[in-house]
This record gives C-alpha cells, structure tokens and sequence, in this order.
C-alpha cells in the first residue's frame, strides 16, 4: 500500500484527519477492496495497542478510539448518489424532432457532420446527451439524401419504417412512401437489415437500389441512375443523354405517373436538355415535339404515339 493511503488510514482511526480525508477515505473504503483491508487490520492493531500519534510513528498511547468510521462512510455513499445521479441526469438523451414544411428543400448538419438534404414534408429524429453525446442513430420518414461522416469507425443507422440502414460514410438517399421504402446508394456501401421475409442483411452497391415493401414483404434489388433518384434535390430535370425509358422511371418515382409508348423502340432514344421539375405537362410537351410525337393522357398513364405511323 502507498504511504499516503497507510498515512490517511492511520489519520483516520486517530480522530485527526480534516474532513477532506475522511470524505476520500470513505470512498475508498466503498470501491477499494485492499484499502477496506488494511483499514481493518489497522484498526484491530489500534484497539490492541491504543491511540496512535501520527507525529511519533515509533509509539502508541493507550486510549479509546474517538471516532469510528461509519459516519463517513455514510458521507460517502451520500456523495456518491448525489454524483451518481448528476451523471444520469447528463446522460440523459434529449430527443430532437425535425420537420421540413416549408415548400422548399431543407439542410440539416448533425453534431457529428453528418449532412441530411429533407424533401418537404420529411422528418427526422436524433438523440443526443450532455455527456455521451451524439449515438449516431436517427428515424425518418419522407425522402432524403444522406451525406454521412465517417465518425472513428462508430457506424451511422437509419430507422425508416422499421427497415434499417447502417453506413460508416457514405452518400444515399432514402424514400419512404406508406409502407414502401427505398433506399438507393450514390457511393460507398451500406447494409440494409430488419426485412420481414429475410433473415440475412443486403449489403448495397454504388447505383443498386433496394425497394421494401413491408406490407407484402416483398423486396426488389435492381441497378439503377443515382441521378435519377436524387432529382428532387434540383430545381430543375437534366436530361444528360437519358433514354425515354429512364425518363418513364422519372415520371413513375417523382410525378406517379405511368409513361408509355405505343412503339417500344422509342424507350431507347436518348435525349437531351432540361427543364422545370415542378410542371410534368410542360415535359411532356417538350418530348412529343422533339421525337415527333403525340400524347394522350389517361388517368395517370401517358402514351407518346409517333406522328409518322
């Protein structure tokens, strides 16, 4: 034993110890088991040869021992439970609710540089303590594009409608619609875990795309236009050499609508431009003019006939 800790007990059973040393001997008495040790034996040696004199480590003077240390033990635990308590109090997580309403795209930075673009109307939800900080685990709902930080290893997961997500740093969007969920992985690679149907996890690529349906279980795994899936992000629809059958996917993800054609060697013409993503008809319009063409319109299904049929 150290010489301070053998000088504090020997303190301690004389009665001559400040209240400082009785309050960390009291500790120590709690959480070290060589400390309660020693204090004992000391304490039996004490009784049989009498009160100790800290200044003349050479003699023992007979007395009765004035103080016994049970009431600091009792100051100790009080102390402990008071620090014990504090620590939970700081450990408690706060929950932080975020919520796009507006009718633009919103940015969200995490405390651990983690970037979420929300599309409007999403939601995301984040815990983070005074002490433990920031878990790296947050639930959403809605799409969004998800900018994550490598953060020393400690991964990052999505709860989204009870499918989970889990990355080291990686960039991926997310949709959930009703009971749907779709994930699409830009780069990196992500797991995707918590099917129904399946007992093992998806481990995603750069341009897959998972789609999960939980009320049916079904689950889809495709190669896919990243672009394509993140057009929401932009104000505007660049068409960089698409074909008419990547541009019937854009109308089905972003506008619900169901783009066909009467001849199916037009799915694969490719064309290029822009144009406003918040006027479906206007892009439409655009296209039978450049591949020469009419549309008719029914219900949420559109058809582009050729003119020269």
């Amino acid at each position: 034993m150290r010489d301070r800790e053998l000088k504090n007990i020997i303190w301690l059973i004389s009665g001559q110890s400040s209240i400082l040393h009785r309050l960390w001997s009291g500790i120590l008495l709690i959480f070290n088991a060589r400390y309660r040790k020693e204090y004992k034996e000391l304490k039996a040696l004490w009784q049989d040869m009498g009160k100790y004199n800290p200044h003349r480590l050479d003699s023992f003077k007979s007395s009765k021992i004035r103080n016994d240390w049970s009431p600091y033990i009792k100051i100790a635990i009080a102390a402990s439970i008071v620090i014990l308590i504090g620590l939970y109090i700081l450990a408690l997580p706060k929950a932080f609710y975020i919520k796009n309403s507006t009718c633009k795209i919103a940015q969200v930075t995490l405390p651990d540089n983690s970037v979420i673009v929300l599309d409007t109307g999403a939601t995301l939800i984040y815990k983070k303590s005074l002490l433990l900080g920031f878990n790296r685990k947050v639930t959403f709902s809605g799409q969004g594009f998800f900018h994550v930080a490598k953060h020393n290893g400690q991964p990052f997961i999505v709860n989204c409608n009870n499918l989970y997500v889990r990355v080291l740093g990686t960039k991926f969007n997310i949709k959930t619609h009703a009971q749907q969920t779709t994930v699409t992985l830009v780069n990196g690679k992500v797991e995707v875990f918590g099917f129904k149907t399946l007992d093992t996890s998806i481990y995603m690529h750069p341009s897959e795309l998972v789609q999960y349906s939980s009320k049916t279980g079904q689950v889809k795994v495709k190669t896919t236009n990243p672009a394509i899936q993140t057009f929401w992000m932009q104000h505007t629809i660049k068409f960089n050499n698409y074909s008419l059958q990547e541009i019937s996917e854009i109308f089905k993800t972003y506008y619900g609508k169901n783009l066909t054609f009467d001849d199916s060697i037009l799915k694969y013409k490719h064309i290029g431009g822009s144009a406003p993503n918040d006027n479906w008809l206007l892009i439409i319009k655009a296209l039978s003019y450049i591949i020469h063409s009419q549309y008719i319109i029914h219900n949420d299904t559109i058809i582009l006939k050729q003119l020269n049929k």
